[in-house]
């Protein structure tokens, strides 16, 4: 009997988790352009181990799961952890010369130090990408308190093989988080200062041969 009353209540707290849509997103200076996609997930349906595919439109090319044992759907769509954290990862194919990370949170805090970005070519490369992120937004949240938060990272992806498979992975530790939105923006050319990087290390190779 007190583990159905414990279960309602959950169930019941859940909707009134705020919900925090991205607010001040980063937006690149490249998005809308021919080499660049955007994914965007602003409910979910999927609470643990089941992919999320993109709302805004549409899309099955990335899909954005939760790895955090104990989440739920909140009324709100978040996806809402009451017991424990979200370990999230967003997963896509094809390359990435630049990227943006955007998502909303709510309730406990995310651990902003530790937002990855995995790269791969399908075989024995890959690597793991760290970047800083940059608050976009903060605001009083209700329910369990905390506050609403959009935090934004990006890269300038340089690597020495050819991407075709790449992973965000960010969550939370505690708790009482919610996620709210996630938005991905992928420029599959590399940034020109990358570029210049490449054409400078094929001139160098073709002077010591």
């Amino acid at each position: 009997m007190f583990g159905r009353l414990l279960s309602l209540t959950a169930v019941c707290l859940t909707t009134t988790v705020a919900t925090a849509d991205l607010v001040n997103p980063l937006d690149p200076s490249w998005s809308g352009e021919a080499t660049a996609t955007r994914y965007e997930w602003n409910s979910f349906s999927q609470a643990v181990g089941a992919p999320n595919f993109p709302d805004s439109p549409f899309d099955t090319g990335a899909q954005l799961f939760n790895f955090g044992e104990g989440a739920m759907i909140a009324g709100s769509g978040n996806i809402y952890n009451p017991a424990a954290g979200l370990n999230i990862h967003v997963y896509g194919s094809g390359p990435i010369g630049q990227a943006v990370l955007n998502f909303a949170t709510g309730g406990t805090e995310f651990n902003y130090d530790n937002v990855r970005l995995f790269v791969s070519d399908g075989g024995a490369n890959n690597d793991m990408l760290f970047a800083s992120g940059e608050e976009r937004n903060r605001e009083a949240a209700g329910g369990f308190g905390g506050e609403n938060v959009t935090m934004a990272y990006s890269w300038d992806v340089d690597v020495a093989f050819e991407i075709t498979e790449w992973g965000f992975f960010f969550g939370s530790d505690a708790a009482h988080s919610s996620l709210d939105a996630v938005r991905v923006d992928i420029n599959s050319v590399p940034a020109p200062g990358a570029i210049l990087a490449l054409g400078l290390c094929g001139v160098a190779r073709r002077r010591r041969n």
